[in-house]
């Protein structure tokens, strides 16, 4: 077991078995374990960890993150500073609580579990290969969603401006964007149901694919299919501002 509490300068910490907990270090902290659970917070520098057989939970980072397992989940609370990088290979990852003083980088990937991301503000990355896609409460300047066998819900909390991509093999995509939002849209599916709530102009439909612009001017979104259903949802200006949680804080 490896505690350390109360350091002004880094952190480095290297152990083959045993929990590692990490509070309140000024500066960066890096953590590599083969086997053992990973507890850091509040912490001034970058966060590095690399954990082959264990979970990870850090939160109150001041300057982005980079964490990868092999065999454990992914939690990142309460992310400032810096960008945020987060891969699992049979874990969830999840992340909760970014760019609130500034947008950031937030990368997300898994290879069999789900990821998901809340009250998340900047350019958004998330990738599985058998898991679902998970985003509730974003404020992006860019968004790109892939996975090849589960279902992609995303929703929106604020227009947005730049391209919004969302694939998927075999699930369905389910993408809510708020009324006040302008943007162009096209939707593709080989066997699957396209809708999009949003009053749309010069709208064009076949049986696999639907297009059409909301508003003027504003982002794009671009959503893939094999086999599934592909919504464009219209959020209601009331439930626009609902997806952050009160009690999360910038990282100090």
């Amino acid at each position: 077991e490896v505690m350390i509490d109360g350091v002004l300068d880094g952190a480095e910490v290297q152990t083959t078995s045993g929990p590692v907990g990490i509070e309140r270090v000024a500066n960066g902290v890096q953590v590599e374990t083969i086997s053992g659970q990973v507890r850091v917070s509040s912490i001034g520098g970058p966060l590095r960890v690399a954990s082959k057989s264990g979970d990870v939970d850090a939160r109150e980072l001041g300057a982005g993150a980079s964490a990868v397992t092999v065999g454990g989940n992914i939690r990142l609370h309460r992310v400032e500073g810096g960008p945020i990088e987060a891969r699992a290979v049979s874990g969830e990852v999840e992340i909760e609580g970014v760019g609130r003083t500034a947008p950031i980088d937030v990368a997300l990937e898994t290879v069999s579990g789900i990821a998901r991301l809340t009250d998340a503000t900047g350019t958004v990355s998330m990738k599985t290969v058998s898991g679902a896609i998970a985003g509730s409460g974003l404020t992006i300047d860019r968004l790109a969603v892939k996975t090849v066998s589960g279902d992609v819900v995303v929703g929106l909390i604020a227009p947005f401006s730049g391209p919004l991509s969302a694939e998927t093999v075999s699930g369905s995509l389910r993408v809510e964007v708020p009324s006040s939002a302008s943007f162009r849209y096209r939707l593709v599916t080989m066997s699957g149901r396209l809708a999009c709530e949003h009053p749309a102009a010069d709208a064009e439909e076949t049986s696999t694919m639907m297009s059409g612009t909301v508003g003027t001017d504003g982002g794009t979104v671009n959503g893939q299919t094999l086999s599934g259903d592909i919504t464009v949802a219209l959020v209601r200006p009331d439930r626009e501002t609902t997806g952050r949680s009160e009690d999360q804080g910038p990282a100090r």
